[in-house]
């Protein structure tokens, strides 16, 4: 996928040890933007969301590492998330420890939801199960604003690289 471009990320939770390979455990429609000065330098990121369906019985969070981009250069003053129209003004966007930044926009994206209205043999889950209207769409989504200190003349490839993980507990 390009620069700009609405993409389907689905993630299996289990892989690669085997299990049910279904790849719906965490399903994001996902979009980066490469904001960029005039002489053709980044100067930020956004990263847009949204969840559009959730089948996984463990708790994911979901997260986009920047690769050999240092924590370092990331202006952690000026960036931000916003979650459902909301600026979420005490959640820190660059996760520490890291070498490269890592953005972590849910550490567990089963909290982001209402409880699903619709279950299957396998159980509740969101907008999993085949003609289910009750579960409300877009009940997750995110827009993450990652500026840098001073801009970068080349960034990661696209669509940077984003992942689900398990969270600690």
């Amino acid at each position: 996928p390009g620069e700009g471009t609405w993409v389907t990320l689905a993630y299996e939770d289990n892989w690669p040890k085997k299990g049910d390979y279904d790849f719906n455990d965490v399903v994001i429609f996902y979009r980066v933007d490469t904001i960029s000065n005039q002489e053709g330098n980044i100067v930020r990121y956004d990263i847009y969301g949204k969840l559009q369906a959730y089948g996984a019985s463990f708790p994911n969070g979901f997260a986009v590492q920047l690769d050999n981009i240092a924590r370092s250069l990331v202006n952690e003053n000026l960036s931000k998330i916003i979650v459902n129209d909301k600026t979420i003004h005490n959640q820190s966007v660059i996760e520490n420890g890291q070498d490269f930044a890592v953005i972590v926009i849910s550490g567990n994206l089963k909290d982001e939801l209402a409880p699903p209205q619709c279950s299957g043999n396998a159980g509740n889950f969101y907008r999993v199960w085949q003609g289910c209207t009750l579960d409300a769409a877009d009940q997750f989504s995110f827009v993450v604003s990652v500026p840098f200190n001073s801009a970068i003349s080349t960034g990661p490839d696209m669509p940077l690289n984003p992942f689900i993980f398990a969270p600690e507990g």
